[in-house]
């Protein structure tokens, strides 16, 4: 997107920062005020469709009433030259992805305290009846001395105004969606619930418990599948913290912690505001289990759970049969050069990275540009031809969204087996992930 240099006579574009589902984020200057701020101009080809438009303004409205030391604050929003925009606060840090990318997994102390206030923040808007509905890494901003903003209300909507999502439409990123979500239903507060449940189990061991070769696939493996205890994946996690995920995650939302605020106290023994104080959604119950395990299995919703199981393996087989179908005439000689070389294809949840290892570095770098990633080369010794690919970074198979940082190790000599024998110790030690996750990483690189 081309920004122009000033908006409504006032904002005046300094550089790109970011590019979210809605639109692209800008750094710029309130020239009224005097002082630096955010600014997210809607995509111009939604800017011409009156419901993201009005979703857009139902954002911003939504937005601007929400005052919390862990939300970005929004100023103000308009329309110039036929472009929508929200002017929000400028904060100034990294996003919880990329820390986590960098630093990760965190010990049980720093993923506590990030979670803890990511929770108050929704607790906060959950008070006014606002639901975030894409709780993820990407939309945590972490400061320098480890405070946390929650920014990108961008598809949050008020308690009660799901008129605009059409019907089967399910909003948020596959790997944090919660099973109400993917299911097509209204969600309430447990829903961001369910979403930071997910964020702290991959902050705790470096990975999201479900991948999959598409975003249904990980969606349907939200409503099917019980997220596996931390401790499998790191020893080293407190038992307490296994059973805050498992409340967090539970497949029911009435099994879960009501909101954000009791998600927090259970987090740092601290008193939640009485359920009474908070707007859940219809149907959504506002009292909470004891903390203990909750059960697995509800009898009252055993019916309901086969027919979901059944619905699931119906949608797995007729999307099998679209497949071969789609397939069934294409040459074998284009099928196994798709094999061999994926190609990495953006959907508005993110995709799965490709396999660039073994490859030449200008074709890898030219097809990641295409893809919207931003390719890093680093010189690096192995057995690769000079010129060719060693490492990547994150590794193949990893979900990466357009604008994102992708590190490749380029070859400069060959046949120095004590250099690759290092490399690849420290990629052992850095990959961590529970089997599922192996496994569909080992499926993608066959």
């Amino acid at each position: 997107m081309v920004a122009p240099e000033v908006l409504a006579d006032r904002y005046r574009i300094d550089r790109q920062i970011g590019i979210g589902g809605m639109g692209t984020v800008f750094s710029a200057a309130d020239e009224r005020l005097q002082r630096n701020v955010a600014v997210k101009i809607l995509k111009e080809e939604l800017s011409s469709d009156p419901r993201f438009v009005e979703r857009f303004r139902r954002e911003a409205r939504s937005a601007a009433a929400l005052s919390h030391p862990n939300i970005a604050s929004v100023f103000d929003y308009g329309e110039d030259s036929g472009r929508y925009f929200i002017v929000m606060e400028l904060v100034e840090g990294r996003d919880l992805a990329r820390v986590i990318r960098e630093e990760g997994p965190f010990d049980a102390a720093r993923a506590t305290a990030f979670t803890a206030q990511i929770a108050r923040a929704l607790g906060h808007a959950h008070a006014g009846g606002l639901i975030h509905r894409d709780i993820k890494p990407h939309n945590v901003i972490v400061m320098d001395d480890d405070r946390v903003k929650v920014t990108d209300f961008g598809i949050a909507r008020a308690t009660g105004e799901s008129t605009l999502t059409a019907t089967g439409t399910v909003l948020g990123t596959a790997q944090y969606v919660s099973p109400e979500q993917a299911s097509g239903e209204t969600p309430g507060p447990p829903a961001d619930v369910y979403s930071l449940g997910i964020v702290l189990f991959e902050m705790l061991t470096g990975a999201v418990p479900f991948t999959g070769d598409s975003p249904i696939s990980v969606a349907l493996r939200h409503v099917r599948d019980d997220v596996p205890p931390p401790s499998t994946i790191d020893p080293s996690v407190p038992k307490e913290l296994d059973e805050i995920v498992a409340r967090a995650t539970a497949k029911q939302p009435d099994q879960r912690f009501a909101n954000g605020d009791a998600f927090a106290a259970a987090l740092t023994g601290e008193e939640a505001p009485p359920p009474t104080a908070q707007i859940t959604a219809p149907g959504v119950a506002a009292a909470t289990w004891p903390f203990t395990h909750p059960p697995r299995w509800d009898p009252t919703r055993l019916g309901r759970i086969v027919v979901l199981a059944f619905g699931a393996l119906f949608l797995i087989a007729l999307a099998a049969l679209a497949y071969r179908l789609a397939t069934v005439t294409e040459p074998i000689r284009e099928r196994n050069r798709a094999a061999a070389s994926p190609d990495a294809t953006p959907t508005t949840a993110g995709f799965a990275l490709a396999d660039y290892r073994g490859r030449p570095a200008d074709e890898a770098g030219a097809e990641l540009q295409e893809a919207g990633l931003e390719p890093k080369f680093e010189p690096e010794v192995c057995e690769q031809e000079v010129g060719h690919i060693c490492e990547q970074e994150p590794a193949p198979g990893a979900v990466v969204e357009q604008g994102d940082e992708v590190t490749l190790g380029v070859s400069t000599s060959e046949n120095n087996e004590e250099e690759e024998s290092d490399d690849d110790s420290e990629g052992d030690d850095k990959e961590r992930g529970p089997p599922e996750h192996a496994k569909n990483k080992k499926k993608d690189k066959d």
